[in-house]
């Protein structure tokens, strides 16, 4: 079961919140066995948020953790994809979105450990 934190500056409306969503959800196939069915999304919208000690107005953090591992290449796909879909969708610019992957052997899911 993939997880993805989205924390942004902006208030998203209901069909951005949607259209993002639903983007990830296809995003999460570049990782060889993780899918829109398995991925859990949660959304910190209208954060306050500081990058160089200034309070800015359009910056996301997006943090990924994944069951199991997957390649740089695989990630670094999944990132550019990332930074490409924020700035289409909200208008940051890639200097302001920042991600982060995490990889995990250990996750419960349905009652036990997978």
């Amino acid at each position: 079961m993939p997880f993805i934190n989205v924390n942004t500056t902006q208030k998203l409306q209901d069909n951005t919140r949607e259209a993002i969503k639903k983007r990830l959800g296809e995003l999460i196939s570049i990782v060889p066995g993780k899918s829109e069915s398995v991925l859990m999304i949660k959304f910190d919208d209208s954060s306050c948020m500081y990058y160089s000690g200034t309070a800015k107005a359009k910056v996301a953090y997006v943090d990924i953790k994944i069951h199991g591992s997957a390649t740089q290449e695989q990630k670094k796909q999944l990132i550019e994809s990332v930074f490409e879909l924020f700035r289409e969708q909200l208008g940051i610019d890639s200097k302001d979105v920042f991600i982060t992957i995490s990889e995990f052997d250990n996750w419960g899911f349905e009652g036990t450990m997978v």
